[in-house]
């Protein structure tokens, strides 16, 4: 499993500012990265999956896929949805 690494700014962007054009490649990241990743970039986002008792411990849960794909084009005013399991 390889982990993911991106370079982000220290500081979320400022009001705005607008999200990346490309949905980035997340799949296979910890949730917990993923989520403030997004974050930085000013993209927002939601979580989906989580099982029976929800998401307790972000750093315990893997993105599988997310909507829109990885890659393809962000459009305006649109969240990106993480789907989560204990692993994919």
């Amino acid at each position: 499993e390889e982990p993911l690494f991106v370079c982000v700014p220290r500081e979320p962007p400022p009001d705005g500012t607008p999200a990346p054009a490309n949905v980035p490649d997340l799949d296979g990241a910890r949730l917990d990265f993923a989520e403030k990743y997004l974050d930085r970039v000013g993209a927002g986002h939601d979580t989906s999956g989580g099982g029976t008792f929800g998401i307790i411990d972000r750093g315990n849960w893997t993105v599988c896929t997310t909507t829109p794909a990885g890659g393809t084009p962000l459009p305006p005013d649109t969240d990106v949805k993480l789907f989560v399991e204990h692993s994919c």
